[in-house]
């Protein structure tokens, strides 16, 4: 398995990963597919292509700084989903970053059953995998998000000068800690 980095919305993957982020992640999660590559521009963003004998995986895109890379986006094909490929991407995420801590969000608990479900089985997937509870929610463009890391040390500071980094003052009121 291969974690390649892509560096264009014109890469011959580029049409995959598009159709994989649009189904994978609800409209109000996404920001248009192209900002991920030119985010990319500004050295505080990843994009990546996940590949096996020339097939198509997965993705997972990162914003990062010296002390923390924050898993932005991160999606299996469903037609590989509970084959480990989750499991493999994660580890080899921790291998390409040995010393530095990765945190990312995953939905808050809502009152629909089926979202309450499927949050539980990520949230048991991401612990399986290394993460903890950092106790910390977030608002992030009016939607409410758990912190998960690999280090019970990340701070609410170093994850908003990620996203500070990419956008600049004008994201100050888009982002802020509810506890």
């Amino acid at each position: 398995m291969k974690i390649q980095r892509i560096n264009s919305i014109h890469s011959p993957l580029a049409d995959d990963l598009e159709t994989l982020y649009i189904n994978a992640f609800p409209s109000y999660e996404r920001k248009p597919f192209e900002t991920l590559f030119s985010h990319q521009e500004t050295g505080f963003a990843e994009v990546f292509a996940i590949t096996e004998d020339e097939r198509f995986i997965g993705m997972i895109s990162t914003l990062k700084s010296s002390q923390l890379i924050f898993v932005e986006y991160f999606a299996i094909s469903p037609e590989y989903r509970n084959l480990g490929y989750g499991s493999k991407v994660l580890s080899l995420l921790k291998e390409k970053y040995p010393d530095v801590n990765i945190c990312l969000e995953i939905e808050v608990v809502q009152t629909d059953e089926g979202i309450i479900e499927e949050r539980l089985r990520r949230l048991k997937f991401y612990e399986k995998n290394g993460f903890q509870q950092l106790n910390m929610i977030v608002n992030l463009f009016d939607v409410e998000f758990e912190l998960l890391g690999t280090s019970s040390e990340i701070t609410f500071e170093e994850y908003f000068i990620l996203y500070e980094q990419i956008h600049g003052d004008s994201f100050k009121d888009k982002l802020y800690l509810i506890k």
